[in-house]
Parts: structure tokens; C-alpha cells; sequence
């Protein structure tokens, strides 16, 4: 045991050293730190635009955990306590019958792990289900517990709401009634109280964000290989197994379920890894024993076509984690802009930045005290007039004329920071007519800063 939990392990701390940093993770730190210093900000603090926005900062205890960690061990520290979070998720939901399904699930989930907020729910879900499906009934009475701690680290309890809610249409029980109704009692004790349940209803609700935001984009785990093989996997023990006299139960268990729900939006995956995982193992033993032994080889060839297939794909991945982390060391900034950072910090821009929304995480935690145009909270807020803030951010992109937009005027815009797109965009194409001029000390491959030209005005800008 102990050695199937340190390989899990590794492949966590490994996939999380070598990734890029999550493009949330800046702010979340920096915000932890805030909260550290000053209590919890009531309104936003990181933008210009949503300054009025009652922000509901719904992983609070998540921030200041990693705030805290970060100060005492550094990032190093935060991957080895969030690849351990990760592989106690994958243990609790029993995933290690099987050695080999098990490397299987920890790097379908690779994509979606790492220091991230959303391992709190997944860490709770497996706690969930784990004293949910416990033969000793009293431990339930430790659900609205749990269901308080997670409703202060990720906003993500809510799914654990749902599973209580279908523990109880499925064995129509009093208890789980209980457990429901003191389970949602115990997520008002949190800083906001029911108000917490805005920000939750405003991301459900929000199907537009599931065609922008890649991370909420429907089915798209299918196309990354392990995600898919360990889909495929499951889908087959789950046909070759199908009971019609059980089919109601089956048809209806929370695995199947969730996967629909990660049909429906991609980050939902990791979930259906932890509900399935623990009981993948026992419909694929059972086809194994379907198997008549003496086979002539091109049957066996054909039997063993699948397993070899997915075999070499498992230590493929295996052997890519390994080259990258071996060979690139810490990437993990490679995809932002540290030369325009260091620019900015001994040049402020002289007026607002409006920047790429995949760098604001990043800009909030390297430039402390700078305000932006738009980072990872705002895809589901609005704005007073019920316009949401990402909506404002797609026009301007799109905008012929950039350079004269309302925003850039009202919010008195005068630097831009952009990734470098195979195609310029509306926005860039605007800002070369009006003579913006890009920084070339700080630009790179991937990015550029651009600033305005000068205007006359009653006090000179600041020049760089």
C-alpha cells in the first residue's frame, strides 16, 4: 500500500512541478495574503473595472492556506502538501485494487490537478462518499461538518449538497433528511452567510461561461489521451456488465451521472474519477474471467490489442512527465509576461493596463497594489448595468477601433499587454494604427507591452 500511494504521489508532485503556474493561482495568493493582513475585502480589490462588485470570495480558508504555506515553504512546499491532497482523494475513494488502474486514474486527473482550489472539493467528495457509504451509520453525523469546512474552502460544496440530496431520492430515508437540512445549515457559518450562495447560483446558472472558458467547455476531456483512456476503460466494464434486471440502479449511480457532468462541462472530471474509481476495478476482473484461457493467437492478439494500447499510452505519459521535468526544470512561467513584470515594477505604466485575461492571475501576484481590466473571477460577474465584465472584455478584443474605446477612455488606458496571436487581433491592429508604441524590452516570444503615444496634456505622463 504504502508503495502505491508514494507512485501516486510522485506523479502529482511531478505533473505540479513541471506545469505552468494555474492562471488563478497569483491572485488566490495574493488574496490569502490580504486576508492575512486585513481582514476579508468586502468589495473587489484587483480590478479598476468591477471596483464597486461586492466580491464573495467563496475559497477564503483555501487563499489563506495557501498564503500561509507559501510564506513558510514556498511553492515547492505547496506541491508536495496539494500532490498529497490529490493522492489521499484517489485512497479514500479506494482507487488501489488494482496498481495499474490506479496509475490510470492519477494521470487522467493530471490535467486538472496541481495547486489549485478546486482540490478541496475533490478531497471532500471522496471524504463524502466515504462516509456516506461507511458501515457504521454514525459517522454520517460528521456530513454537516465536513459540508461547513467545505463551504469555506471552494465553492464547489454545492455538489456536495446534490449527493446528499440524491442519498436520499435513492433510500427515501429520514436520516439523510436530517443530513441535508443540518448540512445546509452548517455552510451559512461561513463570512458571508446565505450571500454565499450568490456567487454558486451566479456560476451555475451562467451557461455562456461553458463556451469561453476552457476549463468549462463541454466534453473537451475526450481529447486529452488519459482522461479519454480512462473514460474508455470505465465505459466498458460499465456495457460489458450492464444487468437490465439492475438497470435503474445502474443507470442511476452516481458514476454515470457524473460523467454526465463532465460531459456537460470539463471541469467535472476529477469528480467522476473519485466516484468511479473505486469500483472500476471489479467489472473488468469479471471480464477477465469471461475470457476463455486457450485462444488461438490471433484472438489473444485482438484480446490483448486494448490493455497493450493502453499500457503504452500510460508510460508514454509516464516517460513525457519525466523528460519535462528532467529537461525544462520549472517552466512554470514560461507562458507569462516575467519581462514585462520586471518592466512594469521599475516603470509603472502611466495610466491603466488593460491585459490578456490569461495574465491576471499572474499580474496580480507580481505587480501587488496594480489594478487591472479583468482576471479569473470576473467571467461570472456584471457590471451595475447587467452587462457581465467578460462580455466588455470580448468587445474591446474584437474592437476595429480599440484605441478609442469608451473603457480605454473612461478607465484612462494607456498601457496594453497582449499575447503574441498567430493572428493580431481587432485590438492590436487599432493600437499599431493609432501609433501605440510596443516596448521591446519588455515583450518576449509569447507576449508584448504596448503603451500610448503621447498627448498633450496640462501635466506631462510620466515617460519610461
Amino acid at each position: 500500500m504504502a508503495v502505491k500511494f508514494l507512485s501516486v504521489f510522485a506523479i502529482f508532485a511531478a505533473a505540479a512541478w513541471y506545469k505552468a503556474y494555474d492562471p488563478d493561482f497569483g491572485w488566490h495568493l495574493q488574496a490569502g495574503n490580504i486576508i492575512r493582513e486585513s481582514g476579508i475585502p468586502s468589495y473587489d480589490i484587483f480590478t479598476y473595472t468591477a471596483s464597486h462588485f461586492r466580491w464573495i470570495d467563496h475559497e477564503w480558508m483555501s487563499d489563506v492556506f495557501v498564503s500561509l504555506l507559501f510564506g513558510w515553504f514556498g511553492y515547492t512546499g505547496l506541491v508536495f502538501v496539494y500532490a498529497f491532497l490529490w493522492t489521499c482523494a484517489l485512497f479514500i475513494a479506494k482507487a488501489y485494487k488494482r496498481f495499474t488502474l490506479l496509475v490510470i486514474a492519477a494521470l487522467a486527473m493530471i490535467p486538472y490537478a496541481g495547486v489549485r482550489a478546486t482540490t478541496w472539493t475533490v478531497l471532500c467528495l471522496s471524504i463524502l462518499l466515504a462516509l456516506s457509504r461507511s458501515r457504521n451509520r454514525r459517522l454520517t453525523t460528521f456530513i454537516p461538518v465536513l459540508m461547513l469546512f467545505w463551504a469555506n474552502v471552494h465553492g464547489g460544496f454545492f455538489i456536495g449538497l446534490v449527493v446528499i440530496a440524491y442519498y436520499l431520492v435513492m433510500e427515501r430515508k429520514r436520516k439523510w433528511a436530517l443530513v441535508l437540512a443540518a448540512s445546509v445549515l452548517a455552510t451559512f457559518i461561513n463570512p458571508y452567510g446565505p450571500r454565499l450562495y450568490e456567487e454558486v447560483f451566479r456560476t451555475i446558472f451562467d451557461s455562456s461561461v461553458r463556451w469561453q472558458i476552457a476549463e468549462w467547455f463541454p466534453a473537451s476531456f475526450l481529447l486529452f489521451v488519459m482522461p479519454f483512456i480512462y473514460s474508455l476503460v470505465w465505459a466498458i466494464g460499465f456495457v460489458l456488465n450492464f444487468d437490465k434486471k439492475k438497470w435503474k440502479q445502474q443507470v442511476f449511480d452516481l458514476a454515470p451521472l457524473f460523467f454526465l457532468a463532465s460531459l456537460s462541462s470539463n471541469r467535472h472530471f476529477p469528480l467522476f474519477v473519485i466516484v468511479s474509481s473505486g469500483n472500476i476495478a471489479e467489472p473488468l476482473r469479471r471480464v477477465k474471467s469471461l475470457i476463455p484461457k486457450n485462444i488461438d493467437w490471433k484472438r489473444r492478439v485482438l484480446v490483448l490489442s486494448l490493455p497493450a494500447l493502453i499500457g503504452f499510452f500510460t508510460i508514454w505519459e509516464l516517460y513525457a512527465m519525466a523528460y519535462r521535468v528532467t529537461t525544462y526544470g520549472n517552466v512554470r512561467e514560461l507562458s507569462y509576461p516575467q519581462k514585462a513584470v520586471a518592466y512594469l515594477q521599475n516603470n509603472p505604466c502611466p495610466g491603466n493596463i488593460f491585459n490578456n485575461y490569461n495574465y491576471g492571475g499572474y499580474l496580480i501576484w507580481k505587480l501587488p497594489g496594480t489594478l487591472l481590466y479583468i482576471d479569473g473571477r470576473l467571467p461570472h460577474w456584471h457590471d451595475p448595468d447587467g452587462v457581465r465584465y467578460f462580455d466588455r472584455y470580448h468587445r474591446v478584443v474584437i474592437d476595429q477601433n480599440a484605441a478609442n474605446n469608451s473603457d480605454f477612455d473612461r478607465y484612462g488606458i494607456k498601457c496594453v499587454l497582449w499575447s503574441n496571436d498567430a493572428e493580431k487581433p481587432p485590438l492590436i491592429q487599432s493600437i499599431e494604427r493609432a501609433k501605440w508604441r510596443k516596448i521591446d524590452e519588455a515583450s518576449g516570444a509569447n507576449y508584448s507591452l504596448w503603451v500610448a503615444p503621447e498627448m498633450i496634456v496640462d501635466k506631462p505622463l510620466p515617460k519610461f
